[in-house]
């Protein structure tokens, strides 16, 4: 997993769109430039207080779309969305680490550590490079570098 997401389409055009979401009462929780067999995709994940509806995303799709057609990345993209960050958002960016802190996660590792390549917990802390959580009253932590994936765990099991 790594949070030095650099990526210059997905920067440039959360910069471009940042205000628009906002505007309309929504966060923009992430921007994703992912290639899905042979078409690229721009995924905007949006997210407020309550969730996110149909209406929600209709009412930034007009303007996104008109704001990202004028880029010169824009021959890149096949495929533009836009969406609710939903239940169990990944955690990508330092800032969701932050909003995140009390909340339920599952983290996947590349490795077995403490005897298992799965954990869930309560996010307790994030310091850039350490995730701690607790999981029934056991701190365990793990370096970044070990995660391959966490993302809030909201849903009952």
């Amino acid at each position: 997993m790594n949070l030095n997401i650099n990526n210059s389409i997905e920067n440039k055009s959360a910069e471009l769109v940042r205000e628009i979401v906002e505007s309309a009462g929504l966060d923009l929780w992430d921007v994703r430039f992912e290639k899905e067999g042979a078409y690229k995709y721009l995924r905007f994940f949006i997210d407020k207080e309550g969730g996110v509806s149909f209406d929600d995303c209709e009412a930034v799709n007009d303007e996104i779309n008109s704001i990202i057609d004028k880029q010169g990345f824009i021959d890149k993209i096949d495929v533009l969305e836009i969406g609710s960050a939903g239940l169990e958002r990944t955690l990508r960016r330092s800032e969701h680490f932050e909003k995140s802190i009390g909340k339920k996660v599952k983290l996947r590792l590349y490795k077995a550590v403490y005897d298992k390549k799965e954990h869930r917990g309560i996010l307790d802390a994030f310091d850039g490079d350490v995730v701690t959580i607790n999981d029934n009253d056991e701190i365990k932590t793990f370096n970044i570098t070990e995660i391959s994936k966490i993302n809030l765990d909201d849903l009952e099991d």
